[in-house]
């Protein structure tokens, strides 16, 4: 008997149109079926509605499409009892025993009439069905239609999101645009200090926001605005700007950005721009935001990029002159950066750090 994968409402199929970089795209969280076993492909699996009832139907099928007389269209059969037809999952690229990401997908049963029983997206080019919809087989098997490049992938769904609540600092007064606040390690300890605008390997200037080894030192003042909303509460889950308060006087600018570079493994939090980084560093397009971390009073910095549908936390690595903020697919580890802000007294000062 073959298992039964019920992906619907657990899992979500994507599609992208084009590769994510190797830092976005790598996934730790198996792919479990509805014993609980990670998928493997080695075995066979039915997918299924979870929880499956009613009209929106239950297991998947082939049938004819539009004017096709072959099955080369993935449907969802509208009897709540039916198995589906069964599938087989590939990690592209890998010899992986367990499926993560980029996945193949196959049906167990070809068509005698299809080159091929492997998952496809379709692209309509009559009147007949103009959207995009999931296909089996090649361009010869879809005349008229375009088959689109690109990979699909089996993410977590998640059927609640906490709504956005205030953030507050180390005293529990919510945070405010209006404040300056230091970003220092939880709990402290010989692991923290705050964080500041830092200098590592060839980055000369402070474009790199680090942690210093001193636990003692507080770090740089920052300022935290939630884009595109008038309120002056900083609410967790929300897009932010962040910016230290004091700028280096060799940067373009102190706003909080996410670098990626040729010649170093993983995106790091930097600030400045393009004309401070060098042709080898990019500033990857995303948003920043606060969300809760595993403690009561715990904060953690995620970062969204605009070209995923999810988002990265913050981890530590240790490097010569600090600990260098780096994106990671990870939800708990001892290195991510748990946050405490501590409002800072205003005071007259320079707007240059040196």
């Amino acid at each position: 008997m073959k298992s039964t994968l019920s992906l619907t409402l657990s899992f979500l199929f994507v599609f992208y149109t084009m590769f994510l970089p190797l830092a976005f795209s790598r996934v730790h969280e198996e792919v479990l079926d509805s014993n609980g076993v990670p998928i493997s492909p080695c075995v066979e699996y039915y997918i299924s509605m979870l929880n499956h009832h009613g009209p929106t139907g239950c297991g998947v099928e082939l049938d004819t499409d539009g004017n096709s007389t072959c099955q080369v269209a993935v449907l969802q059969n509208y009897h709540e009892n039916f198995p589906s037809k069964a599938l087989k999952f590939s990690t592209e690229g890998t010899s992986s025993g367990g499926i993560f990401t980029n996945t193949e997908i196959t049906f167990d049963y070809h068509p005698y009439c299809a080159s091929s029983s492997k998952w496809v997206v379709v692209a309509g080019g009559d009147d007949s069905f103009p959207a995009r919809w999931v296909g089996i087989g090649d361009a010869a098997d879809h005349p008229g239609k375009k088959i689109l490049s690109g990979s699909f992938m089996i993410q977590k769904y998640a059927r609640f999101v906490d709504p956005p609540v205030p953030v507050v600092d180390s005293k529990g007064v919510p945070l405010s645009a209006a404040e300056e606040y230091y970003v220092t390690q939880l709990n402290s300890g010989p692991t923290a200090s705050g964080l500041q605008p830092g200098v590592e390997r060839d980055v000369k200037c402070p474009l790199i926001v680090m942690q210093d080894y001193n636990p003692a030192i507080l770090g740089e003042k920052v300022k935290i605005t939630m884009r595109g909303v008038n309120s002056k509460t900083i609410m967790t889950g929300t897009p932010l700007d962040i910016a230290f308060v004091n700028k280096p006087s060799c940067a373009s600018s102190s706003k909080w950005v996410v670098v990626n570079e040729k010649q170093y493994s993983g995106e790091w939090l930097g600030i400045g721009g393009t004309t401070d980084l060098g042709a080898d560093k990019k500033i990857v397009d995303g948003v920043f935001k606060i969300e809760k971390y595993l403690f009561v009073e715990g904060y953690k910095f995620v970062f969204c990029p605009s070209s995923s549908t999810k988002c990265f936390d913050f981890a530590r690595r240790e490097e010569k002159n600090g600990k260098r903020l780096i994106l990671v697919n990870e939800t708990t580890s001892p290195f991510i950066f748990e946050a405490e802000f501590v409002k800072a007294v205003k005071q007259k000062s320079s707007s240059f750090l040196f």
